[in-house]
This record gives C-alpha cells, sequence and structure tokens, in this order.
C-alpha cells in the first residue's frame, strides 16, 4: 500500500502538461516548416520541368472550365508567356477563377515555343478540342507538353 501513496503524491509533480507537450509540437513543426522550405527554394518553379508540369495541369484545367462552362477558352502564348481567355461571342476576357487568370511569364532563362505558328489555340466549349504541343527550354533538359485536345502530358526531351 505505502508504494500506491508515493505515486499518488507524485502524480502531480512529475511528467509534462499538455501545454508544454504542444508547445513542444508546434516548435518541431515550425521547424520542419522552416527547413522544407529552405530546402531547393533559390530554384523553385524556375525549370523547364516545373514550367512544363505547370502548363500540362493548366491544359487539364482549361479544358474542364471549357467543358463546364461550355465556352471556348483560348490559349495565346509567345515565347516569355502565356495567358487563357474565354471567347463568349465577340468578347474576350482573361479566365477570372484562378489558377488561370492572369498571364504566367516565364522566369528568365525559360523559353516557350508551340506547334502552331499563330501563337494560340482554342479549346472548344462544345467538345471538339484543338491539337498542339509546346516545348520548354532553359537550364538543363528541355521538355514537352503534348496536349492532344483533352488531356496534356509533359515529358523530358531526348537530348538532341
Amino acid at each position: 500500500m505505502r508504494d500506491l501513496r508515493s505515486l499518488e503524491r507524485m502524480d502531480g509533480q512529475a511528467g509534462l502538461t499538455l501545454v508544454e507537450v504542444i508547445v513542444a509540437l508546434a516548435i518541431v513543426a515550425l521547424m520542419t516548416g522552416v527547413a522544407a522550405i529552405s530546402v531547393g527554394g533559390s530554384d523553385r518553379g524556375g525549370s523547364a520541368e516545373a514550367e512544363a508540369l505547370r502548363l500540362s495541369a493548366r491544359l487539364g484545367l482549361a479544358v474542364d472550365v471549357a467543358l463546364i462552362e461550355g465556352q471556348d477558352v483560348v490559349l495565346r502564348w509567345d515565347e516569355r508567356g502565356y495567358e487563357f481567355i474565354t471567347q463568349a461571342g465577340d468578347a474576350s476576357s482573361l479566365v477570372d477563377g484562378r489558377p488561370l487568370g492572369g498571364r504566367r511569364e516565364l522566369v528568365e532563362g525559360l523559353d516557350l515555343a508551340g506547334s502552331t505558328p499563330e501563337g494560340a489555340v482554342t479549346i472548344q466549349g462544345d467538345g471538339s478540342h484543338a491539337q498542339a504541343s509546346f516545348v520548354v527550354r532553359g537550364r538543363g533538359a528541355g521538355w514537352r507538353v503534348t496536349f492532344d485536345g483533352l488531356n496534356a502530358v509533359a515529358e523530358r526531351m531526348s537530348p538532341a
């Protein structure tokens, strides 16, 4: 019995409180976040691979917007960047929703080229879509984004 009483007395004095555990976990989470951000942060989004994957994902979203809203979405590009616009009759406007809205400027050192000479491809809201391919070149290997009208795939180009 004596051992039980000594344990009862120590119960209020030993161990960590819930607040201390939460504070310790918050500090560990904060340090983990800082470490994750600092690893590779200098080239974040600046590679041809990252830009090709971003363009591929945005093309997929543009197809969804065109099919769901039933209106054409046009991808216009030049060597320095691209933007998505909607076409309702004769009126053209930037796609309002993120992440399609606004012009995407490529970081310095990257270039974009497309397969159509006019610098635009229309993704139609009635389900018929134009095909196109894009090449993103920059530091390291170039990347090709192939768009079949519904799906976009980014893949590393073989060295010339």
